[in-house]
């Protein structure tokens, strides 16, 4: 259990605390906090206002317009919240339609980020497993919707980060969460000079042997981030910081075999 007001984590039976869930951080998506999002057509997502209906329509060539913006709220599990920086609402899965009209955390507001390359990803809807894409229907062109259960190239999008600049300070090695290695291991990718004694008349099999060592210290730093929607300065205590480190040492000439020429 986590004690609320601490937390820190301690065993005991009883009821006061907050149970824990453990996800693979691997298979998870993390998205930048404020995006715009381009679609197969090349155009951005941006809002829109229909019959009093709150669209989000690919139809903008700005990714700085206010109306392309999207704030992305990262949940526990993996799924995300947008927000519509114009509307303030919360992005909604209906039947059809994503409306951004949506308050709470209710089901419809929750998607799942899946990542086709380096900066395009999919949305799938949480409420009814469908990935969003650009649809045209009812009147409405090329709106985002929720229709199909298959990744399809209306479904990509690329997510464009909007920070005009950004700043990282008050990096903070977390060296009692360090974790070390330490690994014997041999190679024949490396250039070497010394001298080993082997007996007249026979040939040997020299191994250049050396140590490893290897550690993963993780690391917690603030982020300065400097909109360039709107020139707003936000700051964010980040702890997914991780240095990878290794070091070679203590190298060595071993005789593996000898054999009699």
């Amino acid at each position: 259990m986590m004690d609320n007001s601490t937390k820190g984590f301690y065993v005991y039976n009883d009821s006061v605390g907050a149970t824990l869930g453990f996800v693979d951080w691997g298979t998870l998506v993390k998205m930048p906090p404020h995006i715009a999002m381009k679609g197969d057509n090349g155009h951005y997502l941006k809002a829109f206002i229909d019959k009093s209906n709150y669209y989000l329509q690919f139809a903008s060539d700005d990714s700085i317009d206010v109306y392309s913006g999207h704030t992305v709220l990262l949940m526990p599990d993996g799924h995300v919240q947008l927000i519509s920086d114009h509307f303030g609402k919360l992005w909604r899965a209906s039947d059809s339609w994503i409306y951004a009209d949506g308050k709470g955390s209710e089901t419809s507001t929750h998607f799942w980020p899946i990542k086709i390359d380096n900066n395009t990803i999919a949305l799938q809807s949480a409420s009814n497993n469908r990935f969003c894409g650009r649809f045209t229907s009812d009147g409405v062109t090329d709106g985002l919707a929720s229709l199909t259960g298959t990744l399809m190239k209306e479904t990509r999008l690329q997510v464009e980060e909007l920070v005009s600049r950004r700043k990282i300070y008050y990096v903070r090695y977390r060296m009692e969460n360090a974790w070390w290695d330490e690994t014997t291991t041999t190679t024949t990718s490396v250039t070497a000079t010394g001298t080993v004694p082997v007996p007249a008349n026979t040939m040997a099999v020299i191994d250049y042997v050396g140590t490893r060592g290897s550690c993963n210290i993780p690391f917690s730093y603030t982020q300065e981030d400097h909109n360039s929607t709107n020139g707003r300065i936000a700051y964010f205590q980040q702890i997914d910081g991780v240095y990878n480190g290794v070091s070679y040492y203590n190298f060595d000439f071993r005789v593996r075999s000898v054999k009699p020429m």
